[in-house]
């Protein structure tokens, strides 16, 4: 008897739940404004690409499914390779120091990086992606293992065209690029 009384129980819990997610948020002004959709708009600092959310209901008696945002990796990249090359036409030091990756900073120290970035990098001319986007890949660096995303660029340096391979990883949600700074 108590066994069924919890089966029962549980099943009416588990319709009253699909019938929440078929009939969506509340339309009672009680319950106040529906914030499930964020003004992006309203955001002052950009934010790194993402998808945006999905639902799709089904008939009633079945469940809906709903797809969440996510981070798009490739994207991001794509969009630092763009900031990089501007931080080098404004031969903003500072920037391109803070976005080398924390590996490179305990590898070289910051004199030396700093040297680096200002006698080499903000000698490139026109620095650009020229193909997509491969990775996400393991690679070592020193003696750590990082996941990488490998992009072909090209630029001048010296007079001199170039196509190379640049690498960028995604550390606690933010771009970083890699120098040999030594």
């Amino acid at each position: 008897m108590i066994l069924a009384i919890g089966v029962g129980l549980a099943g009416l819990a588990a319709v009253i739940i699909v019938q929440l997610f078929q009939d969506g948020p509340s339309s009672d002004p009680a319950a106040g404004p529906d914030t499930s959709a964020g003004d992006e708009a309203a955001s002052s600092t950009s934010s790194p690409p993402r998808s945006e959310a999905t639902t799709t209901t089904t008939p009633p008696g079945a469940a809906s499914t709903t797809t969440f945002p996510v981070f798009d990796e490739v994207g991001a990249v794509e969009a630092f390779v763009l900031e990089f090359a501007a931080a080098v036409d404004r031969e903003d030091v500072d920037f391109l120091y803070e976005r080398l990756h924390p590996a490179v900073k305990s590898t070289f120290d910051e004199s030396t990086c700093r040297t680096h970035i200002e006698s080499e990098i903000l000698d490139l001319d026109g620095y650009r992606q020229t193909g997509p986007v491969e990775g996400p890949l393991d690679t070592e660096f020193a003696e750590f293992l990082l996941t990488t995303y490998e992009v072909p660029v090209a630029f001048d340096f010296d007079g001199q065209a170039f196509e190379s391979s640049a690498s960028y990883s995604l550390t606690e949600g933010t771009v970083r690029w890699f120098a040999q700074c030594g």
